[in-house]
């Protein structure tokens, strides 16, 4: 995370901290604590909680913007003090106190006392959390963080954003491959989150292979959004990793039909009237094409070979009238049009390709099929694609 992202951060945290501090008076337990402090307090002057809500509702009542907030503590701290008297371990008036203090060091002897005596405490955890980023304390930023979402995991969605900004910088990245254990749901939560995230997605292809990730969706979208990126050496190298197939020798000799993690493996498409499947025996992939259907298949990336090739396709496509309609295209990722683009119905001993551009390090080899309205559907298996130099 860059020094210019943490004024956001902490804007994005204090209106958080605020936010949590209101559920947190609402979830006090007692009915008359909650809905009338000040008369509970009158019925027994030691009551803690009743205190403790009369101060937080001191405290909300003043905050209508992120500047308000200490203003606001201060107004609410004779409440806040005299709540400590009647219960030391309240939380929420440690937390006000804090908000009050004059200075970051008066603040962060409040913060780190309190802590001792409660850990679970959202507004507590948020306080901290907040001296952290101010301090540029990425390892107890991201320790507190943890905390918080391991008691409170449904404030996920407000702090995974928070972890990616975290995340987008490299420093952080050990500190997250020591912290994603899978100790805690909110792990592969997180990660599914992240892969989402594109400026997250250069970090993560760095930590992914320093942690255990027991979920292949999370791995595949990541390849994908690596690759999509334009960071296709990346992606080669996390496919991989996570696959133990090196994609650099995938190409050279007959291709497999593996759909697990595309675009190394084959991306194919399933929808109604247009669809491309494995076999049963996974030896083959199937075709079905209704008529007003079409475009690309099947696709997949490959290492692109290195001097003239010919490429090999075994198939059983029908009516044999329309192979026409069905085509090879080779893509280089680095440019927009095809280097290559035929007709199955002319390929004779094989598509012989006499050269790639120079630049071309990745090709994506497409499967183009339609079947024209008014025509016959198109069905039928590929068995076999053969590449040969």
């Amino acid at each position: 995370m860059s020094v210019a992202n943490w004024p956001r951060f902490l804007i994005s945290l204090v209106l958080g901290l605020v936010l949590a501090l209101g559920l947190g008076a609402q979830a006090l337990s007692s009915v008359s604590t909650r809905t009338a402090p000040e008369l509970a307090i009158s019925l027994f002057p030691s009551n803690g909680l009743a205190r403790e809500q009369l101060a937080f509702a001191n405290f909300t009542a003043r905050v209508t913007e992120p500047d308000d907030i200490q203003d606001a503590a201060r107004g609410a701290y004779p409440v806040a003090l005299a709540t400590l008297y009647s219960d030391p371990l309240s939380p929420k008036a440690h937390a006000i106190l804090a908000l009050a203090a004059e200075d970051r060091a008066a603040r962060g002897e409040i913060l780190n006392a309190a802590a001792k005596l409660n850990r679970r405490d959202l507004s507590l955890q948020g306080l901290l959390l907040q001296d952290h980023v101010a301090a540029d304390d990425y390892a107890r930023t991201i320790e507190t963080l943890d905390q918080i979402l391991r008691v409170h995991p449904e404030r996920s969605q407000e702090f995974f954003p928070v972890l990616v900004e975290a995340l987008s910088n490299a420093e952080t990245i050990p500190l997250f491959a020591e912290l994603l254990d899978n100790s805690s749901p909110w792990h592969e939560r997180f990660l599914a989150f992240a892969v989402r995230q594109s400026e997250a997605l250069p970090n993560l292809a760095i930590l992914r292979p320093q942690i255990e990730v027991e979920n292949d969706a999370i791995d595949r979208r990541l390849i994908e959004g690596l690759a999509g990126s334009g960071d296709v050496d990346a992606a080669s190298t996390l496919y991989q990793s996570v696959t133990k197939i090196d994609a650099s020798t995938a190409n050279q000799a007959q291709l497999d039909w593996r759909s697990d993690f595309p675009p190394f493996d084959w991306r194919l498409v399933d929808e109604p009237g247009f669809r491309a499947q494995q076999s049963r025996n996974g030896d083959a992939i199937e075709l079905s094409i209704r008529p007003g259907r079409g475009g690309i298949i099947a696709a997949r990336l490959l290492n692109a070979p290195n001097g003239p090739f010919r490429i090999n396709i075994e198939h059983r496509i029908a009516p044999a009238q329309q192979l026409r309609d069905v085509r090879l295209q080779l893509v280089c990722t680095n440019v927009a049009e095809p280097v290559f683009d035929e007709r199955f119905s002319r390929q004779g001993d094989g598509f012989r390709i006499e050269s790639l551009p120079s630049d071309c390090a990745y090709l994506v080899l497409a499967i183009n099929a339609r079947a024209w309205s008014g025509r016959s559907a198109l069905n039928g298996t590929i068995q076999s694609i053969r590449i040969s130099q």
